[in-house]
């Protein structure tokens, strides 16, 4: 136990001074530690992920298991990590514990005629609901969710909420969209894309008024699609955004779900992430999966489960 906890601490300080360095770190590990069993990597997302990577290939080559949520590492380094994907647990890094990755490999997806309808963005979510059910003020349910550790807190320089806002729609949701798709959507040496693909369209603070209005539902929807015509929505709308890979048209953006509507009752509120998989030639009936997307929790829980 002594030991453990001696390895513990050494790991934390070396976290913290030399994280962006994984060959300090992993020489350490080499030389006082016996080879692991599983490996569980809780780094932030860091540049194109490059540090997370490392970490998991050190260990990949030598087959023992990675789990972690780094979706910067997964989007931006597919062609490197791919060839060990069944070695690697990846869940929490989009959907949280609602598993959509899982979920959607375990129903072969990719062999289907499908469109995908996913909500993977928790805070964007999350702030939406509280302003448009609870009355809350843009400021206040940032504030929120960034103390409940949906989003990441303002840094005091006087940014304000909307530059959060604006980060989880720039920088988290093409992170996601890339690692979901070179998951599940493209075979290990097909053709990869990463966040750079995912080119958002300019969202200004009136946009955000506009969808964020109480009157309406706007939730950021992610759609995906290997049938002709099967997406719902062209993309071309503020904060949306569209490509094609292969035989994937891919595209997201702000849409009204009222409830009480087919589209808008399978949408979750607050932070919760979820998918709906559609079959397009009607061989089988939709199927929803929902559950909480962000936070410590969920992405622990998540991480535990793979």
């Amino acid at each position: 136990t002594s030991k453990a906890i001696f390895c513990g601490e050494k790991m934390q300080a070396l976290s913290r001074g030399e994280s962006r360095k994984p060959k300090s770190v992993l020489a350490w590990l080499d030389t006082h530690c016996a080879p692991p069993d599983i490996v569980f990597i809780a780094l932030p997302p860091m540049g194109r992920g490059e540090a997370s990577c490392a970490y998991a290939l050190h260990y990949l080559k030598l087959g023992i298991p990675v789990v972690f949520a780094d979706k910067r590492g997964l989007a931006f380094n597919a062609s490197k990590l791919a060839p060990h994907y069944d070695l690697i647990g990846m869940n929490a890094a989009v959907g949280g514990n609602s598993r959509i990755i899982a979920n959607a490999l375990a129903r072969s997806v990719d062999r289907e005629s499908v469109l995908l309808e996913m909500v993977i963005n928790g805070t964007m979510n999350f702030v939406l609901t509280n302003m448009q059910e609870e009355g809350e003020t843009f400021a206040k349910a940032m504030w929120i969710a960034g103390k409940l550790g949906y989003a990441e807190p303002d840094d005091g320089k006087g940014d304000g909420p909307f530059k959060g806002f604006l980060g989880e729609l720039t920088g988290d949701i093409p992170s996601k969209v890339a690692a979901f798709h070179n998951r599940v959507c493209c075979h290990p040496s097909g053709r990869f894309i990463t966040p750079d693909d995912v080119q958002v369209r300019a969202f200004t603070e009136h946009d955000f008024k506009r969808i964020a209005d109480g009157a309406t539902r706007h939730r950021y929807l992610v759609q995906m699609t290997n049938a002709q015509n099967g997406l719902r929505f062209d993309g071309k709308a503020p904060g949306s955004f569209f490509l094609r890979s292969g035989p994937w048209s891919i595209c997201g953006g702000f849409v009204n779900l009222p409830k009480g509507t087919p589209d808008g009752d399978w949408v979750p509120n607050g932070v919760r992430n979820g998918m709906r998989i559609n079959y397009t030639d009607g061989h089988n009936s939709a199927v929803v999966i929902e559950a909480a997307g962000a936070g410590a929790g969920p992405t622990t829980d998540t991480m535990f489960q793979d």
